[in-house]
Protein backbone atom coordinates (compact mmCIF):
# COMPACT_ATOMS: atom_id res chain seq x y z
CA UNK A 1 0.00 0.00 0.00
CA UNK A 2 3.04 2.25 0.87
CA UNK A 3 4.34 1.89 -2.43
CA UNK A 4 1.36 2.30 -4.32
CA UNK A 5 0.47 5.35 -2.44
CA UNK A 6 4.27 6.55 -3.49
CA UNK A 7 3.90 5.86 -7.09
CA UNK A 8 0.05 7.40 -7.46
CA UNK A 9 -0.45 9.15 -4.36
CA UNK A 10 -4.33 10.50 -6.03
CA UNK A 11 -5.32 6.84 -6.11
CA UNK A 12 -6.91 6.17 -3.31
CA UNK A 13 -9.19 3.21 -4.59
CA UNK A 14 -5.86 1.03 -5.64
CA UNK A 15 -4.29 1.87 -2.31
CA UNK A 16 -7.51 0.43 -0.58
CA UNK A 17 -7.07 -2.34 -2.81
CA UNK A 18 -3.41 -3.01 -2.34
CA UNK A 19 -3.88 -2.36 1.25
CA UNK A 20 -6.71 -5.00 1.54
CA UNK A 21 -4.68 -7.42 -1.03
CA UNK A 22 -3.69 -10.10 1.56
CA UNK A 23 -6.16 -9.67 3.62
CA UNK A 24 -7.48 -13.65 3.06
CA UNK A 25 -4.14 -15.04 3.67
CA UNK A 26 -4.74 -17.93 6.03
CA UNK A 27 -2.57 -19.38 8.71
CA UNK A 28 0.69 -20.85 7.55
CA UNK A 29 0.70 -18.79 4.44
CA UNK A 30 1.20 -20.50 1.31
CA UNK A 31 1.51 -24.01 2.97
CA UNK A 32 -2.28 -24.45 2.88
CA UNK A 33 -1.77 -24.12 -0.86
CA UNK A 34 -0.14 -27.36 -1.04
CA UNK A 35 -3.38 -29.01 0.93
CA UNK A 36 -6.09 -27.72 -1.48
CA UNK A 37 -3.86 -28.17 -4.83
CA UNK A 38 -4.41 -24.09 -5.71
CA UNK A 39 -3.82 -20.46 -4.33
CA UNK A 40 -6.58 -20.30 -1.29
CA UNK A 41 -6.06 -16.81 -0.43
CA UNK A 42 -7.13 -15.26 -3.62
CA UNK A 43 -9.29 -18.23 -4.77
CA UNK A 44 -11.46 -17.71 -1.61
CA UNK A 45 -10.71 -14.30 -1.08
CA UNK A 46 -14.55 -12.70 -1.84
CA UNK A 47 -15.93 -15.31 0.15
CA UNK A 48 -13.83 -14.51 3.56
CA UNK A 49 -14.12 -10.60 2.63
CA UNK A 50 -17.86 -11.23 2.96
CA UNK A 51 -17.37 -12.93 6.43
CA UNK A 52 -15.85 -9.30 8.13
CA UNK A 53 -16.69 -5.80 9.08
CA UNK A 54 -14.77 -4.70 5.39
CA UNK A 55 -17.65 -4.59 2.98
CA UNK A 56 -19.73 -2.18 5.65
CA UNK A 57 -16.04 -0.17 6.09
CA UNK A 58 -15.47 0.39 2.38
CA UNK A 59 -19.41 1.30 1.65
CA UNK A 60 -19.04 4.10 3.90
CA UNK A 61 -16.41 5.60 1.94
CA UNK A 62 -18.52 5.12 -0.93
CA UNK A 63 -16.39 2.41 -2.18
CA UNK A 64 -18.06 -1.12 -3.79
CA UNK A 65 -16.13 -3.91 -1.80
CA UNK A 66 -15.96 -6.55 -4.43
CA UNK A 67 -14.09 -4.17 -6.85
CA UNK A 68 -11.84 -3.31 -4.47
CA UNK A 69 -10.76 -7.01 -3.06
CA UNK A 70 -11.01 -8.04 -6.95
CA UNK A 71 -8.84 -10.50 -7.92
CA UNK A 72 -9.65 -10.33 -11.67
CA UNK A 73 -6.60 -9.36 -13.85
CA UNK A 74 -6.14 -5.98 -15.09
CA UNK A 75 -8.38 -4.48 -12.21
CA UNK A 76 -5.12 -2.83 -10.40
CA UNK A 77 -2.57 -2.64 -12.89
CA UNK A 78 0.00 -0.97 -10.02
CA UNK A 79 -1.08 -3.61 -8.03
CA UNK A 80 -0.98 -7.20 -10.01
CA UNK A 81 0.86 -7.78 -13.20
CA UNK A 82 1.58 -11.03 -14.73
CA UNK A 83 5.30 -12.42 -14.14
CA UNK A 84 7.78 -11.29 -15.32
CA UNK A 85 6.57 -8.00 -14.97
CA UNK A 86 7.26 -5.32 -11.74
CA UNK A 87 3.97 -4.79 -9.45
CA UNK A 88 3.81 -3.84 -5.79
CA UNK A 89 2.82 -7.36 -4.77
CA UNK A 90 5.68 -9.02 -6.24
CA UNK A 91 8.15 -5.95 -5.00
CA UNK A 92 7.19 -5.96 -1.71
CA UNK A 93 7.52 -9.27 -0.57
CA UNK A 94 10.39 -9.28 -2.74
CA UNK A 95 12.44 -6.33 -1.73
CA UNK A 96 11.59 -7.18 1.91
CA UNK A 97 13.04 -10.76 1.89
CA UNK A 98 16.07 -9.35 -0.02
CA UNK A 99 16.75 -7.72 3.12
CA UNK A 100 15.40 -10.36 5.46
CA UNK A 101 18.45 -13.03 3.58
CA UNK A 102 20.69 -10.37 3.81
CA UNK A 103 20.84 -10.34 -0.31
CA UNK A 104 20.88 -6.37 -0.27
CA UNK A 105 21.20 -4.18 3.00
CA UNK A 106 18.72 -1.71 3.60
CA UNK A 107 20.07 1.26 1.78
CA UNK A 108 20.21 -0.63 -1.73
CA UNK A 109 17.02 -1.32 -1.44
CA UNK A 110 16.40 1.86 -0.97
CA UNK A 111 17.95 2.85 -3.84
CA UNK A 112 15.96 0.85 -5.95
CA UNK A 113 12.66 2.01 -4.77
CA UNK A 114 13.88 5.36 -5.36
CA UNK A 115 13.89 5.01 -9.02
CA UNK A 116 10.62 2.90 -9.74
CA UNK A 117 7.87 5.58 -11.58
CA UNK A 118 4.51 4.63 -12.32
CA UNK A 119 4.23 4.91 -16.63
CA UNK A 120 1.42 3.64 -18.46
CA UNK A 121 -0.18 2.50 -15.48
CA UNK A 122 2.94 -0.09 -14.13
CA UNK A 123 5.31 0.03 -12.32
CA UNK A 124 8.64 0.57 -13.89
CA UNK A 125 13.14 1.16 -13.79
CA UNK A 126 14.39 4.50 -14.63
CA UNK A 127 18.25 3.43 -13.61
CA UNK A 128 19.45 -0.18 -16.18
CA UNK A 129 22.18 -0.72 -13.04
CA UNK A 130 19.20 -0.98 -9.95
CA UNK A 131 17.12 -2.51 -12.07
CA UNK A 132 19.87 -5.92 -12.49
CA UNK A 133 20.57 -5.44 -8.65
CA UNK A 134 16.48 -5.55 -8.79
CA UNK A 135 16.36 -8.60 -11.00
CA UNK A 136 19.25 -10.15 -9.59
CA UNK A 137 18.27 -9.87 -5.57
CA UNK A 138 15.11 -11.57 -6.60
CA UNK A 139 16.21 -14.50 -8.34
CA UNK A 140 18.94 -15.11 -5.40
CA UNK A 141 16.03 -14.97 -3.16
CA UNK A 142 13.96 -17.50 -5.36
CA UNK A 143 17.37 -19.92 -4.89
CA UNK A 144 17.52 -19.23 -1.40
CA UNK A 145 13.97 -20.16 -0.29
CA UNK A 146 10.67 -19.49 -2.65
CA UNK A 147 12.14 -22.73 -4.94
CA UNK A 148 13.96 -24.11 -2.12
CA UNK A 149 13.86 -27.59 -2.78
CA UNK A 150 13.82 -28.47 1.31
CA UNK A 151 11.20 -26.05 1.61
CA UNK A 152 8.99 -27.34 -0.68
CA UNK A 153 9.43 -31.01 0.35
CA UNK A 154 8.54 -29.47 4.20
CA UNK A 155 5.52 -27.77 2.65
CA UNK A 156 4.61 -30.86 1.17
CA UNK A 157 4.05 -33.18 4.22
CA UNK A 158 2.36 -30.09 5.94
CA UNK A 159 -0.16 -29.53 2.58
CA UNK A 160 -1.09 -33.41 3.16
CA UNK A 161 -0.91 -33.27 6.95
CA UNK A 162 -3.91 -30.27 6.85
CA UNK A 163 -5.66 -32.11 4.07
CA UNK A 164 -6.08 -35.36 5.83
CA UNK A 165 -6.80 -33.05 9.47
CA UNK A 166 -9.82 -31.66 7.18
CA UNK A 167 -11.05 -34.72 6.20
CA UNK A 168 -10.63 -36.59 9.84
CA UNK A 169 -12.24 -33.70 11.43
CA UNK A 170 -9.07 -32.41 13.17
CA UNK A 171 -9.90 -28.71 12.19
CA UNK A 172 -12.23 -27.33 10.55
CA UNK A 173 -12.04 -25.19 7.36
CA UNK A 174 -12.90 -21.82 9.13
CA UNK A 175 -9.97 -21.95 11.31
CA UNK A 176 -7.91 -21.44 8.28
CA UNK A 177 -8.72 -17.81 9.47
CA UNK A 178 -8.86 -18.00 13.11
CA UNK A 179 -6.05 -17.98 15.96
CA UNK A 180 -1.98 -18.42 15.27
CA UNK A 181 -0.17 -20.83 13.58
CA UNK A 182 1.26 -22.46 16.28
CA UNK A 183 -2.41 -23.37 17.69
CA UNK A 184 -3.46 -24.37 14.15
CA UNK A 185 -0.39 -26.26 13.68
CA UNK A 186 -0.52 -27.71 17.27
CA UNK A 187 -3.65 -28.82 17.14
CA UNK A 188 -2.88 -31.56 13.50
CA UNK A 189 0.46 -32.23 15.02
CA UNK A 190 -1.58 -33.68 18.37
CA UNK A 191 -4.12 -35.59 17.10
CA UNK A 192 -3.10 -39.12 17.62
CA UNK A 193 -4.10 -39.98 14.14
CA UNK A 194 -1.65 -42.31 12.60
CA UNK A 195 -2.36 -41.52 9.19
CA UNK A 196 -1.64 -37.76 9.81
CA UNK A 197 1.35 -38.42 12.44
CA UNK A 198 2.96 -40.02 9.11
CA UNK A 199 3.29 -37.06 7.57
CA UNK A 200 3.76 -34.65 10.53
CA UNK A 201 6.75 -36.64 11.76
CA UNK A 202 8.89 -35.17 8.84
CA UNK A 203 7.78 -31.36 8.96
CA UNK A 204 11.20 -30.45 11.81
CA UNK A 205 14.50 -29.27 11.15
CA UNK A 206 15.76 -32.83 11.77
CA UNK A 207 14.55 -34.18 8.03
CA UNK A 208 16.94 -34.02 5.15
CA UNK A 209 16.36 -33.92 1.70
CA UNK A 210 18.46 -35.16 -1.21
CA UNK A 211 17.73 -34.72 -4.93
CA UNK A 212 18.06 -38.39 -6.54
CA UNK A 213 17.66 -39.36 -10.13
CA UNK A 214 15.85 -42.59 -9.82
CA UNK A 215 13.91 -44.21 -6.66
CA UNK A 216 15.61 -46.73 -4.42
CA UNK A 217 14.06 -49.54 -2.51
CA UNK A 218 12.36 -48.55 0.45
CA UNK A 219 13.24 -44.88 0.24
CA UNK A 220 10.53 -42.28 0.68
CA UNK A 221 10.93 -39.85 -2.73
CA UNK A 222 8.71 -36.93 -3.22
CA UNK A 223 7.87 -35.87 -6.89
CA UNK A 224 8.27 -32.21 -7.08
CA UNK A 225 7.58 -29.59 -9.56
CA UNK A 226 9.07 -25.84 -8.10
CA UNK A 227 7.57 -22.57 -8.63
CA UNK A 228 10.14 -20.67 -10.22
CA UNK A 229 9.95 -16.75 -9.75
CA UNK A 230 11.93 -14.28 -11.62
CA UNK A 231 11.03 -10.85 -12.72
CA UNK A 232 12.11 -8.92 -16.27
CA UNK A 233 11.97 -5.04 -15.14
CA UNK A 234 10.63 -3.03 -17.35
CA UNK A 235 13.31 0.21 -18.00
CA UNK A 236 11.65 3.58 -19.17
CA UNK A 237 14.32 4.51 -21.15
CA UNK A 238 14.43 8.50 -22.42
CA UNK A 239 16.21 9.98 -25.38
CA UNK A 240 15.97 13.71 -25.50
CA UNK A 241 11.94 14.31 -26.18
CA UNK A 242 11.08 10.42 -26.48
CA UNK A 243 10.40 7.93 -24.50
CA UNK A 244 10.64 4.24 -25.15
CA UNK A 245 9.95 1.52 -22.69
CA UNK A 246 12.49 -2.03 -22.78
CA UNK A 247 13.03 -4.93 -20.57
CA UNK A 248 16.13 -5.37 -19.07
CA UNK A 249 17.08 -8.58 -20.96
CA UNK A 250 16.57 -6.68 -23.84
CA UNK A 251 19.08 -4.44 -22.69
CA UNK A 252 21.54 -6.67 -20.94
CA UNK A 253 21.99 -9.70 -22.75
CA UNK A 254 24.30 -11.13 -20.05
CA UNK A 255 21.57 -10.88 -17.08
CA UNK A 256 18.87 -12.52 -19.95
CA UNK A 257 21.21 -15.51 -20.40
CA UNK A 258 21.33 -15.49 -16.64
CA UNK A 259 18.04 -15.30 -16.38
CA UNK A 260 17.33 -18.16 -19.09
CA UNK A 261 19.52 -20.71 -17.81
CA UNK A 262 18.30 -20.16 -14.16
CA UNK A 263 14.80 -21.06 -15.72
CA UNK A 264 15.87 -24.02 -17.62
CA UNK A 265 17.86 -25.69 -14.49
CA UNK A 266 14.57 -25.22 -12.36
CA UNK A 267 11.54 -26.17 -15.17
CA UNK A 268 11.85 -30.24 -14.64
CA UNK A 269 10.16 -32.03 -11.60
CA UNK A 270 12.86 -32.94 -9.14
CA UNK A 271 12.65 -36.41 -6.89
CA UNK A 272 13.63 -35.95 -3.05
CA UNK A 273 14.94 -38.76 -1.01
CA UNK A 274 13.37 -38.18 2.10
CA UNK A 275 15.45 -38.88 5.80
Amino acid sequence: MVLVRTLAPDDMAQQCAALLHDISHTVLSHVTDFAFGYIIHEVEKEEYVKTTAIPKILGQFGYDWKYITSEEPGAWTLLEQPAPLLCADRLDYGLRDMVAFNVFPPQTVRAIVKQFVAYDGRIMCTDVPLARDLARGYLQCDMLAWANPHHSGLYKFAGDAIRLALVHGVIRKDELWLGTDAEFWNKILNCGIKEIDEKTQYVNEFTSFKMVSSVKEGEIVLELTLKIRTIDPEILVRHQDKVSVQRLTELDKEFAKERQDYINSKSKPIYLAVS
